[in-house]
């Protein structure tokens, strides 16, 4: 599904306004925000899609930065399931929120899940450096 022009403009207008907000602690609109950017990205491109993901991955951190541990885990779960489902998957952002995730369980006493969690997302950012391919760049010519 292609968005418009109109709904990829508001998106970002929606994020700008929550990233904004949030850098001024101002947590209250920067969540509003994210919700109504999370839910445009959901009807322009649909729930699997990378732009879903990475407005749920900043809701989170929005969440774990005014001590919504709850809702913090399952917002960056959520984004997880965004990022693993999307026609292209992410990696690296799919890690990225495991190690979110990870780091609201620890502030939640729950380390055993959080160690979990970590351990995902070291498996998956091994994997993917190992299937990068060797680049000569960094070899000196004689």
């Amino acid at each position: 599904m292609k968005p418009s022009k109109k709904a990829t403009k508001t998106w970002r207008s929606l994020i700008d306004s929550a990233h904004h907000a949030y850098l001024k602690g101002e947590y209250g609109e920067a969540v509003r925000s994210y919700i109504l950017a999370k839910e445009t990205a959901e009807k322009a491109w649909g729930p699997s899609h990378p732009a879903v993901g990475e407005t749920l991955r900043r809701l989170g951190d929005v969440y774990l930065q005014e001590g919504n541990l709850l809702g913090a885990e399952s917002t960056f779960m959520a984004a997880v399931k965004a990022y693993d489902s999307a026609e292209v998957r992410d990696s690296r952002a799919v890690a990225d929120c495991l190690m979110r995730t990870a780091d609201a369980l620890r502030l939640m006493g729950r380390e055993q899940a959080a160690n979990e969690y970590q351990g995902q997302a070291r498996k998956l950012l091994l994997m993917i450096e190992r299937a990068k391919p060797a680049t000569a760049g960094g070899e000196k010519s004689g």
